[in-house]
């Protein structure tokens, strides 16, 4: 749903200037459920049992259908399945997980563990194989010769790693270390996530002015200070401060998303928004999967909780580091049209209509 999603906001919009500003609601309406999510997880699971977390997605997905029913419908193309990339795909992500959540409770070196990244690693090497051998591929690894659509992709799941995996070890934090209920550990969240709301829409009024470069390393930026001022949490942190301190988190992520999918859209042919959108946010899922399994595998002995929490923190801090350096490096400033290869002037709305009359297709 999500790369559908944002390429039918591509879809709606020719014009980068209110394409920018639809990016920015998109994302804005993910930050909202991000804000509401935990609150309402905790409150049904305080009064009506966890498994209503599920049963409430049921009349959210009907109103979204109907809704989808009053879309106009999107011009179709030629992309044939490839059966052999996604179902390697999802193997090798699926045992990566399963190695670090298996490493959290049964140690690095148990047998289930390393076999679960031999796995990984073997069915990963197999969807390289299969991919530089297909025709039509999944994800189509010349893409990632393009630099730009590399540091969008990295930045992308570094981002999510840092703020899921953080938000998870911080839940863990407020309810066993600080014996908060459910429903007040998701309350606990509401400063930093509200703040990501209001923020998406101010990115994409940054993106519009000055393209997605400079928001995206001001965000970035934020939220690596902002993990940083977190390591001198302890458990006896005074609740408000704890509150402060983790609004940069939100404020950093919600500045640095929108120009990072506007970024990722940007950088590829017109005709390839969809397949961008998708491995762009294949990405995210994945850095969200593994940074939740990999920060709750270093919290997972209670003895050594505060410990775990701290390394956590420098990791996803390090990764952020990285991705910043690397969109200074290779991302374009202002508004260019990276293209396919070499970075390049942007073409003109006329430009990309005449030359791909069909518009954005997606998988």
């Amino acid at each position: 749903m999500m790369p559908a999603s944002l390429a039918l906001v591509r879809q709606a919009y020719d014009d980068p200037s209110l394409r920018a500003r639809g990016i920015a609601w998109w994302t804005a309406g993910g930050g909202a459920a991000v804000a509401a999510g935990p609150v309402v997880g905790g409150a049904l699971t305080t009064g009506l049992g966890w498994r209503w977390i599920f049963f409430v997605n049921i009349p959210v997905g009907v109103v979204a259908v109907i809704g989808m029913l009053r879309a106009p419908r999107s011009p179709r193309g030629q992309a044939p399945m490839d059966p052999a990339g996604q179902i390697t795909a999802v193997l090798a992500l699926a045992a990566l997980v399963f190695a670090v959540i298996n490493a959290g409770s049964s140690g690095w070196t148990d047998p289930a563990t390393i076999a679960g990244f031999a796995v990984a690693v073997i069915v990963a090497a197999v969807f390289l194989i299969a991919e530089s051998r297909q025709s039509n591929p999944a994800v189509p690894l010349t893409m990632f010769r393009n630099p730009a659509v590399a540091v969008c992709t990295s930045a992308g799941l570094a981002l999510n790693l840092g703020y899921y995996g953080l938000v998870f070890v911080f839940t863990i934090f407020f309810q066993e270390h600080r014996g908060a209920s459910a429903l007040m550990a998701g309350l606990m969240f509401i400063p930093m996530t509200a703040f990501t709301t209001l923020v998406n829409l101010l990115a994409g009024k940054l993106t519009n002015r000055h393209g997605p470069r400079f928001p995206l390393i001001i965000g970035q930026i934020i939220q690596t200070l902002g993990i940083l001022g977190l390591l001198f949490v302890t458990e006896d942190t005074p609740t408000p401060l704890l509150l402060v301190l983790l609004v940069p988190l939100g404020i950093g992520g919600g500045l640095a998303v929108p120009p990072l999918t506007t970024a990722m859209l940007e950088s590829v042919p017109h005709e390839r928004a969809g397949l961008a959108s998708g491995v762009l946010s294949a990405a995210r899922q994945f850095g969200g999967a593994i940074g939740v399994a990999l920060l709750g595998a270093l919290i997972a002995d209670s003895a050594h909780f505060m410990t775990g929490m701290r390394i956590s923190l420098i990791i996803g801090a390090a990764l952020l580091v990285a991705t910043t350096l690397g969109v200074v490096r290779f991302l374009p400033a202002g508004h260019q049209y990276v293209g396919s290869s070499a970075p390049a002037p942007r073409k003109t709305d006329a430009d990309a209509v005449s030359a791909h009359p069909d518009g954005p297709q997606t998988r």
